[in-house]
């Protein structure tokens, strides 16, 4: 699952080196150094910096069930025989 950077302050699509936007910056004074910014404003920001760790690591994963595809049984066991197992 592949997630795109946003803007922590007002979910604008942005570039992923960046945290917010260009009109956020501008409207909040979020120029210079992180440790400048207000508190409320670093809050979003390790928010969004947790968002966008969780969908670097997201997998996928598809299970199957051999059931629902004899194909796949046929290819890991061989073809089914009419050996009784029952002796």
């Amino acid at each position: 699952m592949e997630r795109a950077a946003r803007c922590c302050i007002c979910g604008s699509r942005i570039t992923a080196r960046f945290w917010a936007c260009a009109a956020c910056e501008a409207a909040y004074h979020l120029t210079g150094l992180f440790a400048a910014w207000p508190d409320w404003a670093k809050a979003l920001k390790a928010n969004e910096q947790r968002e966008r760790r969780r969908a670097a690591n997201w997998r996928e994963y598809t299970i199957v069930s051999l059931d629902a595809c004899p194909e796949a049984e046929r290819l890991a066991y061989g073809d089914a025989n009419d050996d009784s197992l029952a002796g």
